[in-house]
């Protein structure tokens, strides 16, 4: 799904689609002049569970929110490390730093949760299952991540059974200024993060670049290794460059781009099967694997209505490529894919605490897979139209229902939907809400 950027929830100041991500990434407080000065806290908005800003008291959804504050207060340096503590979702990571990282939420497969980086599907279309690794994903430039539990087909499509994670950068506001640390510690981690940032009256802008790096990471217990053979560590080096460029063209158009590198590499020990016995053991020398992702989006957004009408549409990208090299044959290969998605989506707000989002997608993908015995290739499409209305009624009662078709080039004709009704007591503070929705997963290229 493209991202639901809108500089304010649901009044006329709902121009620029990219403000209300860093604007809802935590209550504020609104002073009035005068002898008698006031705040007011403001809601937290999320944006993923129906696709438009809504407070967060108004979702029957099950969603956590990880702000940029969070963040920084708890000095996260990866995705992983911000996914770690929150619940219905378990964090596998191999081999540490820059090791396969899978994702599981409520019990579901890694390639049941629908990712978004800005709006942007990070799923890998080259590997055998699609999901993404989040072990190359580091949050210095993060803003926001919001987890949406449960299934969300009639929103995102194929892969969103489990749920959806959905990453937002930071968006430049406010004078010109310049940020960055540098650390280092055990394990040979030396790390550095530097980052320019501001905004004009139209321009917004954010650039940013991180390192990562661990060269001994011991990850290969003793017992396992054969006498005579030496114990390798792991050595990874993570370099991430990322921008971001918000333009306010006129009073009813804005412009957005976003960028994003990833270049990693990652030294390992893989497992060997030598005979007579063909029994798995570590290999004598490490291998090598490589990474890049490059991601793309360029967007637009025009408002109308005096702000209660508010279309995006746009185009992303997503180029990955996955070498492995090294003195172990049996662990070589490449593997590369890429994805273009075009989009087009409105939300309307027809009547007070009524919204319709309706909005279209086609997307493309192909993959190719070369090793010692392998030539594999694929590619296929799907084309998905949705429509969804959300509700509020007075202060108590709200609700959002959505139903989505997919035309998959592969796998057929797919259906799904979603209703979230929900109840605010204000008497006692309580919320009564519930979900029910329906969800599919197409296949892989690689199982294609």
């Amino acid at each position: 799904m493209p991202s639901a950027s809108i500089r304010h929830a649901r009044g006329a100041a709902r121009a620029t689609l990219s403000a209300v991500l860093l604007a809802s990434s935590s209550a504020f407080a609104l002073a009035q002049s005068g002898a008698d000065t006031q705040s007011l806290d403001l809601p937290d908005i999320v944006v993923s569970a129906t696709g438009v800003p809504t407070p967060a008291s108004e979702v029957a959804s099950s969603v956590s929110v990880v702000t940029q504050e969070d963040i920084e207060r708890q000095q996260l340096r990866t995705v992983p490390q911000v996914l770690q503590s929150l619940p219905g979702l378990n964090v596998v990571q191999t081999g540490g730093p820059g090791g396969q990282t899978s994702v599981f939420i409520r019990g579901t497969n890694s390639n049941h949760v629908k990712v978004l980086i800005d709006g942007i599907d990070a799923g890998n279309p080259s590997t055998p299952n699609g999901a993404f690794d989040f072990g190359q994903l580091l949050a210095s430039d993060l803003a926001r991540v919001e987890v949406l539990r449960g299934p969300q087909s009639g929103l995102y499509g194929s892969d969103a059974i489990g749920g959806v994670i959905s990453i937002t950068t930071r968006k430049g506001e406010g004078p010109a200024k310049f940020t960055g640390y540098v650390e280092g510690g055990a394990l040979g981690t030396f790390n550095q993060a530097a980052s320019v940032s501001g905004s004009t009256e139209r321009l917004g802008y954010s650039f940013n670049v991180t390192h990562f790096s661990s060269t001994s990471i011991p990850v290969t217990p003793q017992s396992l290794v054969p006498p005579g053979y030496p114990t390798n560590p792991n050595s990874y080096d993570n370099w991430t460059y990322s921008t971001r460029l918000d333009l306010q063209m006129t009073d009813s158009l804005a412009v957005n781009f976003i960028a994003r590198y990833i270049d990693t590499q990652l030294s390992f020990t893989p497992d060997t099967y030598p005979p007579p016995t063909y029994a798995g053991i570590p290999a004598a020398e490490r291998s090598t694997s490589l990474a890049s992702m490059f991601f793309t989006k360029g967007e637009g957004v025009w408002t109308a209505l005096d702000g209660a009408m508010n279309t995006t549409f746009g185009v992303s990208s997503l180029n990955t490529s996955n070498p492995t090299v090294g003195p172990n044959a049996g662990s070589n290969g490449t593997y590369e894919g890429d994805r273009q998605v075009y989009y087009l989506r409105s939300a309307l707000d027809f009547a007070p605490g009524q919204t319709l989002l309706g909005g279209f997608e086609r997307r493309t993908e192909a993959m190719t897979a070369t090793t010692a015995s392998t030539d594999l290739s694929a590619n296929t499409g799907d084309t998905g139209v949705y429509a969804e209305w959300q509700t509020r009624l007075g202060d108590r009662v709200f609700g959002a229902a959505n139903i989505r078709y997919d035309s998959d080039d592969t796998f057929g004709d797919h259906t799904t939907y979603r209703i979230a009704p929900g109840i605010l007591i204000p008497e006692t503070g309580t919320t009564l809400k519930g979900s029910y929705g329906t969800g599919f997963k197409a296949p892989s290229l690689y199982q294609l």
